[in-house]
Parts: C-alpha cells; sequence; structure tokens
C-alpha cells in the first residue's frame, strides 16, 4: 500500500469509530456527552486531521488510537505491559548505542522536520519517553554535544547549545525566554538555567 492508501484507510477507520460510538447508544435515548466522550471523538478527529497532514503516521496512529472504539479500550492497550509495543523501542538495546546519542538523533531528526514545518511528527519524536529528555524539536543544538548520563534534560523551543558543550543529567534549558549556552560551557547536575552561559565556564546550577 502507498501513503496515500494508509491514510484513507485510517480516515476511514476513525470515521467508523466515531460511527461506533454513535452505535453503541440507543437512538430513543438522550447521548450524553460527558467529559470523556468528547476528549475521545476529539482525539479521533485531531488524528484524522495529523493523518491527512502526515499520512506516514497512519499506521502508528491506526494501531495507538483510530483501532480502538472507546477510550477505555486505548488506555487499556497503552497501559498492559508489553515488550516492544509501538513507540516503546528501548534505546540501551540498539547496538550498543547509549540513551544520549540516541536522543540527539532523535532530536536532530525532530528539528530538521520543525525547521520544514512538518511540525506535527517533530514533536511526536519530540514525545517519545523512551529517550527520558524533553529536547523540543525547535531548539539548536551544536556538534560534539556530550549529555552525560541523559536522565531528565529538559532543553526549550528557544534555547540555543554551541559546540562541544557538556550537560549532565536534571538541567533544564530554557522556555518562554532565550538562552543561549556558548561553545565549550559545562553544565552540572540539576541545573535550571536562566541566564546565558559564556564559552568555556561552569555553570552549577540555579
Amino acid at each position: 500500500q502507498t501513503s496515500t492508501d494508509l491514510s484513507k484507510d485510517s480516515s476511514t477507520t476513525t470515521t467508523t469509530s466515531i460511527q461506533h460510538l454513535r452505535e453503541d447508544n440507543p437512538k430513543d435515548q438522550e447521548i450524553t456527552f460527558d467529559f470523556f466522550f468528547v476528549f475521545w471523538v476529539k482525539m479521533l478527529e485531531e488524528a484524522k486531521s495529523d493523518v491527512e497532514q502526515e499520512p506516514i503516521l497512519s499506521i502508528y496512529y491506526h494501531a495507538s488510537i483510530t483501532s480502538h472504539r472507546s477510550l477505555d479500550s486505548d488506555l487499556a492497550n497503552i497501559l498492559s505491559p508489553r515488550d516492544g509495543g509501538l513507540g516503546e523501542a528501548r534505546p540501551n538495546s540498539s547496538k550498543g548505542k547509549t540513551p544520549n546519542i540516541l536522543a540527539c538523533q532523535a532530536h536532530r531528526i525532530a528539528h530538521k522536520l520543525w525547521t520544514q514545518d512538518r511540525k506535527i511528527l517533530a514533536l511526536l519524536i519530540q514525545n517519545r519517553e523512551a529517550f527520558a529528555v524533553d529536547f523540543h524539536p525547535g531548539a539548536k543544538i551544536g556538534k560534539g554535544i556530550l549529555f552525560d548520563h541523559a536522565m531528565g534534560v529538559v532543553i526549550g523551543e528557544t534555547a540555543v547549545i554551541g559546540h562541544n558543550v557538556s550537560i549532565l543529567h536534571g538541567m533544564t534549558l530554557g522556555g518562554t525566554w532565550n538562552i543561549t549556552i556558548e561553545e565549550g560551557a559545562k553544565i552540572g547536575s540539576g541545573s535550571v538555567v536562566l541566564k546565558d552561559v559564556p564559552p568555556r565556564t561552569y555553570n552549577g546550577g540555579w
């Protein structure tokens, strides 16, 4: 099947899922649109819209959202224990590559997509919990970056990180303000960086 075919299939599945929601309620009774019902319908509509923009996501959305008849079913699928489920890649098992390398590689792909205005796919890559970090795809990260332990690192959309910067675990960088870490700087663990860091200096915290 081509991407277009998959997109059509996903669109059809989404429409069918919405129809099932209506069929499950007796026609002679008033349907109560509670929060969870409205939320689930909204999820299906947004999934359909996303697939129309990015057909490559059709298989992922089908498995994770549109193939389910209700929010309960979808949540059960997500929360049930399983090995190697969709979107549950294990970074440490990828031929010896450490999570920090994989996180950087994933970010560079997401950043490229972001600059091409393919934000839906970029954000999907960002939101993968397997990397245990949160790098906004809009952030600019230079070459030679070292993320030591690479756990709990958060980098905001407007952040700019220069070349050969070392960052330890548990760091929060930027957010709604512009922060630049210059070339060769080092950021200590647990740091919340609220101002620019000059080149070849050490920032140890708040």
